[in-house]
C-alpha cells in the first residue's frame, strides 16, 4: 500500500546500522525462513549524501548492485532512503 521497499534497522535511538530491502528478503525466503531475524538479512548500508547529484546515487546503486541508498544529512544522520524505483519515477515523469 505504501510501496515501502526497505526499512533502515538502528540500535535503541542510535544512528542506522543496518538496511533491510525486498531484494534481501527475497534472497533469504526458503526453508527456515520463518526463523530468522531480520538482522540476519541486514546490509550496512551505503550512504549517499543529501547534497550528491542523482547521478551519483545511480553510481553509487550500480557500483555496489544495491537498490537502495541511505540518505545522510552533514552530521551522517539518516535523513530518508532512494531507490531504484525513485529514481526510475525522477526519469520516467519528473518526481519520485
Amino acid at each position: 500500500t505504501n510501496h515501502v521497499h526497505s526499512v533502515v534497522l538502528t540500535a535503541a535511538g542510535e544512528d542506522p546500522v543496518r538496511v533491510v530491502s525486498d531484494r534481501e528478503l527475497l534472497a533469504a525466503a526458503g526453508p527456515g525462513a520463518e526463523h530468522r531475524d531480520a538482522g540476519s538479512v541486514a546490509v550496512d548500508p551505503i550512504t549517499v549524501a543529501t547534497d550528491e547529484l542523482l547521478s551519483r546515487a545511480v553510481e553509487l546503486m550500480v557500483e555496489d548492485g544495491t537498490t537502495h541508498l541511505l540518505v545522510v544529512d552533514d552530521a551522517r544522520r539518516a535523513v530518508g532512503v532512494v531507490s531504484a524505483l525513485d529514481v526510475a519515477g525522477v526519469l520516467a515523469w519528473g518526481r519520485a
